[in-house]
């Protein structure tokens, strides 16, 4: 299987994707996933980092009361 990568940012695809000839009249496939962020994966890391060893569930005495008075804040 052959495979083509774009990388781009956009809502439209069709001027960035060149089919090649052999592919124009055959159904195709078409993946879009988006690129891993280093800096996000820092943050989070960061983030992570400084809350190790906390609980932060630990206060929950019942957890059925607790996710039913979460839903109703939304």
């Amino acid at each position: 299987m052959e495979e083509f990568k774009i990388i781009m940012n956009g809502k439209n695809v069709m001027p960035f994707v060149n089919i090649p000839p052999e592919f124009t009249n055959i159904p195709l496939e078409i993946s879009i996933k988006p690129v891993k962020s280093k800096k996000l994966k820092k943050e989070l890391e960061k983030i992570l980092k400084a809350y190790k060893g906390k609980k932060p569930f630990s206060s929950i005495i019942d957890p059925v009361v607790w996710q039913r008075e979460t839903r109703n804040d939304w």
